[in-house]
């Protein structure tokens, strides 16, 4: 699965975490996904058919203040063809 973005203006990193069965809370909350180029990620993820959430987060300077994710996306293996 590929998931692609737009970086906001100021962003320093760029933080994406996957979590089953609910959406993640905060970028600690989940398995954090390998990011590429802050615009995009390419996870062949667990082969079971759980629900997986993903949830992208942006980050403004050194003291690592966020931003709530920008987007959450729901994956079901199988779900999408």
């Amino acid at each position: 699965m590929v998931i692609t973005w737009k970086v906001p203006p100021n962003v320093d990193d760029v933080v994406v975490v996957r979590k089953r069965g609910s959406e993640p809370r905060s970028k600690f909350d989940g398995d954090r996904i390998r990011v590429k180029n802050k615009e995009r990620i390419e996870d062949n993820g667990p082969d079971d058919v759980s629900t997986y959430y993903y949830a992208i987060y942006s980050v403004y300077s050194a003291l690592g203040a966020e931003e709530q994710p920008v987007k959450i996306i729901k994956f079901k293996r199988g779900m999408y063809k």
